[in-house]
């Protein structure tokens, strides 16, 4: 409904002290497409404003955001990937 947190679909996190356009070129480097920012903004290099008034008082969040937008073809597999690949990236 209006107003809600949640969009079914989607995944979005932040990783705190990285940018999410950094983040892409990084999992992108690893054969592994996302996007930064909201689905509203796509293409462009600003924080989303979406973003932004979702998390008004965490403006690194929304800077920081990444994308994750499964379809009905990613398996679990694809997903621990990704999830494996975000931690190589920040030695977490």
């Amino acid at each position: 409904g209006f107003g809600a947190t949640v969009a079914p679909g989607f995944i979005n996190i932040s990783v705190p002290g990285l940018a999410g356009p950094d983040l892409v070129i990084a999992l992108d480097g690893r054969g592994i497409a996302v996007s930064s920012g909201s689905a509203c903004a796509t293409g462009v290099m600003e924080t989303s404003e979406a973003l932004a008034a979702m998390f008004p008082d965490n403006p690194g969040r929304a800077a920081g955001a990444l994308r994750i937008t499964p379809w009905r073809e990613t398996s679990v597999g694809d997903m621990i990937a990704v999830a494996d690949a975000l931690a190589e990236i920040t030695g977490h």
